[in-house]
This record gives structure tokens, C-alpha cells and sequence, in this order.
């Protein structure tokens, strides 16, 4: 392209979203998980000690971001199973 030659790459990392060579996407869901998986404990512990409203609160301050960031980008791929 312009004289330059294009690296190939397995992944890269745009505007937060990990896509890969083959956009199965499992890096990026791993990605997630990783950022998420921190919260679990953090709301079995407090599940008790805070009200519903606030748990709910919590939740779209911290996970729900996470979760719907980029969905319409790997949520609208086709996936063919071989």
C-alpha cells in the first residue's frame, strides 16, 4: 500500500476491541473476562451488606459497560461452522 508493505498480525487492538486475523473473537471475550471475573468476588462479598438499588448501581457503574462496549461490532458477525 503507498510502497509499504502491510504486517500481518494475529491480533490488534482497536478502540478497545481485540480482533483477530480469523474474528472469532475469543481473545477479545477473554479480554473481558479477565476484566470481569475481579467483580465476582467483589459481589458475592458485598451482596449482603448493600441494597438491590445500589448492587444495581454498582453493576452499571463497573460490568455493564464491559459487556456492551463493541457488542454491535462481534455481535453482528457470521459465524460457519466447518
Amino acid at each position: 500500500m503507498g510502497g509499504k508493505e502491510i504486517q500481518h498480525v494475529e491480533c490488534c487492538k482497536y478502540l478497545g476491541i481485540l480482533i483477530d486475523s480469523d474474528l472469532k473473537w475469543r481473545q477479545h471475550i477473554d479480554y473481558v473476562y479477565s476484566k470481569l471475573v475481579k467483580f465476582i468476588s467483589i459481589f458475592y462479598k458485598i451482596r449482603i451488606k448493600l441494597a438491590p438499588e445500589i448492587l444495581r448501581m454498582i453493576y452499571f457503574a463497573f460490568v455493564h459497560s464491559y459487556l456492551l462496549y463493541g457488542i454491535e461490532v462481534y455481535g453482528n458477525t457470521i459465524v460457519i461452522i466447518c
